[in-house]
């Protein structure tokens, strides 16, 4: 539960940060047929377009990181792996 709650606080905080720093934050997504782009690899996931963005993920993502570690002891290799893997075919 504590990895799911900095999760969410993880990506709350890019998207405050987003808002109030000069710099596009969102910039550092995934970016096609881009060398520099395969950081988004590992930063799109916290990265969200808008409000109704965020606080339609929020819920979800809490809820099924919650039942992922409450199931499995290797939750957080779980989810790395799983945002490695679906930035990579993406």
């Amino acid at each position: 539960m504590k990895s799911a709650a900095g999760f969410v606080i993880a990506i709350w905080l890019v998207f405050l940060i987003n808002l109030v720093v000069p710099i596009e934050l969102n910039d550092w997504g995934v970016r096609p047929r881009s060398v520099a782009g395969i950081v988004g690899v590992a930063t799109s996931p916290l990265l969200h377009a808008s409000l109704q963005h965020i606080v339609s993920n929020t819920i979800p993502v809490f809820v099924l990181m919650v039942l992922l570690g409450a199931t499995n002891r290797h939750a957080t290799e779980i989810v790395i792996s799983c945002v490695l893997l679906g930035g990579g075919l993406l």
